[in-house]
């Protein structure tokens, strides 16, 4: 799947972590069509849950806010 061989899985980590972070300095690449779709379904739920948790951070502070002004 990977370049190396991520026999003690920090390489695995490593690449997941770059993959949802803005730092991708593509050193650690998937080899196979499957993994470069499993990359792609990664990093997409990734973008969703954070999206969906600043929503809901969002709505929280709202509901707080308008709370407050009753």
């Amino acid at each position: 799947m990977l370049k190396t061989n991520p026999s003690d899985g920090f390489e695995s980590l490593y690449f997941s972590f770059s993959t949802l972070a803005p730092i991708n300095d593509n050193d650690v690449l998937p080899r196979s069509n499957l993994a470069r779709m499993l990359v792609m379904v990664q990093a997409t739920v990734g973008m969703l849950y954070m999206g969906m948790l600043i929503a809901r951070l969002v709505g929280i502070y709202s509901n707080e806010e308008a709370a407050e002004r009753k």
